[in-house]
């Protein structure tokens, strides 16, 4: 964890203070401010690393993000006020820089539920809501402004552990995404529509589809605008994805 240092004030009318700053080789200061009285626990961050807490709610997070917010623990149940605010310069690859806020609640036990209006990447904006429970389920509902599909692929692919072996979809768009089943296995469905947008050898001005993955199979179904025969044309997309599941 690195060196961990701080004070710790209590007196029996105005509860306890801890104030504790962490220093971990390589890695920015972290500081928390916990303040606890009766059965009530208030706590405030300050560019906190979240990776730890992550892992233990077994859920996927390539994101090296810091957060600072506050949170609360009451009657066992955790409720989180968070903000990223990842810089995007100097972004190293395979590294997904984050901005904007985030709520979560988390009972204590296996549910967890969270929600972001507006989380900003450097290749999209996501509008998010979801509901986990832990180590068995999953339904996410994702809204997304997209400006580079490859790096949402990339991203997407990290998350769910999966290699999708299907050919590359181009452009920029808007698109909207669930997430749901088996969270060791989950079922991914989304449509969009891109412009300035490609899928495998087709080319064309605007893209209308839709996606599924289901199991370790991929299906798509892909409306291509051509200007130049003032037509559409429909071609789909089946294959495997190589899913990497344990």
């Amino acid at each position: 964890m690195g060196r961990v240092d701080g004070t710790v004030n209590f007196d029996k009318s105005n509860g306890g203070l801890v104030d504790v700053n962490i220093r971990r080789r390589g890695l920015a200061a972290e500081q928390l401010k916990i303040r606890f009285k009766d059965k009530k626990i208030q706590g405030t961050a300050f560019g906190v690393h979240i990776d730890p807490v992550m892992k233990f709610l077994l859920l996927p997070w390539p994101v090296p993000s810091r957060t600072w917010g506050n949170f609360t623990v009451e009657n066992k149940t955790l409720t989180v006020d968070a903000e990223f605010r990842d810089s995007f310069q100097d972004v190293k690859p395979a590294e997904y820089p984050l901005q904007g806020h985030v709520h979560l609640d988390w009972d204590g036990e296996n549910n967890v539920t969270f929600s972001s209006e507006n989380l900003v990447m450097q290749f999209a904006e996501v509008k998010a809501h979801g509901d986990i429970h832990i180590d068995q389920s999953l339904d996410i509902v994702l809204s997304v402004n997209i400006s580079d599909v490859r790096q949402t692929r990339e991203l997407t692919s990290q998350l769910l552990d999966i290699e999708f072996d299907f050919d590359e979809i181009r452009g920029s768009g808007e698109a909207n995404i669930t997430i749901s089943g088996d969270i060791a296995s989950p079922e991914v469905r989304g449509d969009f529509s891109l412009s300035s947008a490609g899928f495998a050898q087709f080319n064309s001005q605007t893209i209308i589809g839709n996606v599924e993955f289901i199991g370790n199979e991929f299906y798509g179904n892909f409306a291509f605008d051509d200007p130049f025969a003032d037509i559409w044309t429909r071609p789909s997309a089946k294959g495997s994805s190589k899913a990497k599941f344990p």
